[in-house]
């Protein structure tokens, strides 16, 4: 097995894997995702279809060392870059690709899902329910067969009821009533809840998770959320202008992103969900672009060019304090 990964302008390939897949050859499929960024230590998921479940597969890059090429070189310390793919042949890239080593990847697949019954008291819920437990690696959604039986009911307004047993009217394992914004998103909670009550190995469930993303279908780029699997669209602003790269600040209660707005030139605006007010965050000379919040929300890492190339800044969480942290001629796009 071979495993491509990106690095910016440069592709590189990573031989010698090991895995621990199943006995049955015709279980496999090809990965659904190509993998980004393999580097030592990074870790990455990609999913494949087993039979009628979805398995998540984990790779990790184990160790990096210089070896010689296959043409018997000896390793350098440099990565000479390669021409655009859409210039090159396959075969022409598969023998260039081959001399980019880095470093052994072992493939840890764990195939182990736990077959359950979702279903919900109206057509919508269990719409909602089925799609929710199938996108779960996890999970595989069965007629028939299963371990746990899973039920969603309305339990008044923005509540969910969820009965949880074991296979075929055995024991009860657990029946919570999931509160939300709207009824959809409470069973989104209280799908959360089932995965939390049967999963096994300690997972929190993420199906309430939100998406902020950039829409167009007002003809202007205006920054959306919704729920993960797009549902309850908000639009959260009417700029009628260029809008990029919307960022969730840790706590979930803010937005910030680059926009035109305005000046006509990229500022970073930052937008509290609460009642979206919005704030200029940074705007200086030149391009103000790419900000990211630290894991801590305590910084944000963004792109300016005020001082001629574009270089990486680091302010605190209101936009001051902005410091410089990057001094080269190489392109900047995205901090984090």
């Amino acid at each position: 097995m071979s495993c491509f990964g990106t690095f910016g302008s440069f592709v590189a390939i990573a031989s010698d894997t090991r895995a621990t897949p199943s006995s049955n050859a015709t279980d496999f499929t090809r990965p659904k995702e190509t993998i980004s960024r393999l580097n030592p230590g990074y870790f990455t998921f990609l999913s494949r279809s087993i039979m009628s479940s979805v398995v998540t597969q984990q790779i990790r890059v184990v160790m990096r060392r210089l070896r010689a090429n296959r043409k018997g070189a000896p390793p350098t310390a440099t990565m000479p870059r390669l021409l655009p793919l859409v210039l090159i042949s396959l075969a022409t890239a598969s023998q260039v690709l081959a001399q980019r080593y880095i470093g052994d990847v072992e493939v840890q697949a764990d195939n182990r899902t736990i077959p359950v019954r979702v279903s919900g008291a109206t057509p919508e819920m269990n719409t909602l329910a089925t799609q929710a437990f199938t996108a779960h690696g996890r999970y595989h959604v069965v007629p028939s067969g299963y371990v746990f039986d899973i039920r969603f009911s309305p339990a008044g307004a923005g509540q969910v009821r969820v009965d949880i047993s074991r296979g075929l009217g055995g024991a009860v394992v657990a029946s919570e009533v999931a509160s939300g914004t709207s009824l959809r998103n409470a069973l989104l909670a209280a799908a959360d809840i089932a995965v939390a009550r049967t999963n096994g190995l300690g997972l929190r469930g993420f199906f309430t998770s939100k998406l902020v993303f950039i829409g167009e279908r007002t003809g202007h780029q205006e920054i959306y959320t919704s729920d993960l699997f797009f549902g309850d669209v908000t639009q959260i602003t009417h700029d009628r202008a260029i809008a990029m790269t919307p960022r969730w600040s840790p706590d979930g209660e803010r937005v910030i992103y680059t926009s035109f707005f305005k000046s006509g030139f990229p500022d970073i605006f930052e937008i509290d969900l609460a009642g979206f007010q919005r704030t200029t965050f940074v705007s200086f000379k030149g391009t103000n672009s790419g900000a990211h919040f630290s894991p801590d929300g305590r910084q944000v890492a963004m792109v300016l060019s005020g001082e001629g190339e574009p270089e990486i800044y680091v302010s605190n969480a209101f936009g001051r304090g902005v410091s410089r942290r990057t001094h080269s001629d190489e392109v900047k796009a995205s901090p984090c």
